[in-house]
């Protein structure tokens, strides 16, 4: 069960949070290999759940590396330092799309 839970949390979080998504994925598919060995020597039930957990810990490191490979998880950092990234700036009650412009 807790393979198949980590690998969907995994799988999504992939995509969306960098930091987080990828040791769930890792922690899925050393769940679903050790749930599987137990289940064989006929301490557990559940194959399909280990199986799950480990083929969706599979399918969200493969998404964080095509995703990493494409260039979706990477910032500019020097638009950081600029400040481009955050709330909008408003100057009177108009937003603007760079807080330099006057």
């Amino acid at each position: 069960m807790e393979a198949a839970l980590l690998g969907g949390v995994g799988l999504l979080l992939s995509y969306c949070c960098f930091p987080i998504g990828l040791p769930l994925d890792i922690a899925a598919i050393i769940c679903g290999y050790v749930a599987s060995g137990q289940i064989k020597q006929g301490k557990g039930t559940g194959h399909g759940l280990a199986v799950g957990g480990l083929a969706l810990g599979i399918a969200g490191i493969v998404l964080f590396v095509a995703l990493l490979a494409f260039g979706r998880i990477t910032m500019d950092w020097d638009a950081v330092q600029r400040g481009e990234f955050g709330p909008p700036v408003e100057r009177n009650g108009v937003p603007q799309a760079d807080p330099s412009i006057d």
